[in-house]
C-alpha cells in the first residue's frame, strides 16, 4: 500500500491534516533531488490521492499525471495499471 492511504480523519499518522500536503510536497522535492524516480512518483501518487480525498481535483491531476508518466517511462506496469484504474474510479472527468 501507499503511505497516503492512511490519511483519513483530522490526523494522518500523527500529522495534522494542514501539514500533510506540505510534507508530501517536501518529500517529492527531496526524492527528486536524490534521484529516486520511482519513490518520487509513488509520493506524487500519494499526494494526488490525498488531494482527491480533499476534493481538490484540479490540484490532484498534475500530480497523478506526473506519477502516471513516470510509471510508464520506467516500465512499472503494475503501478501504472493500479493508478489508472484508481483514477478512472475516483477522479471526475
Amino acid at each position: 500500500g501507499h503511505p497516503g492511504q492512511g490519511l483519513r480523519g483530522d490526523r494522518a499518522d500523527g500529522v495534522a491534516l494542514d501539514r500533510v500536503e506540505e510534507r508530501l510536497r517536501q518529500a517529492v522535492d527531496l526524492l527528486e533531488e536524490f534521484g529516486a524516480v520511482s519513490m518520487r512518483a509513488q509520493t506524487q501518487e500519494d499526494l494526488g490521492r490525498w488531494l482527491v480525498s480533499q476534493e481538490r481535483y484540479s490540484d490532484a491531476k498534475p500530480e497523478l499525471a506526473s506519477a502516471e508518466s513516470t510509471y510508464s517511462r520506467i516500465g512499472a506496469a503494475g503501478w501504472l495499471a493500479t493508478l489508472q484504474s484508481w483514477t478512472r474510479e475516483n477522479l471526475p472527468v
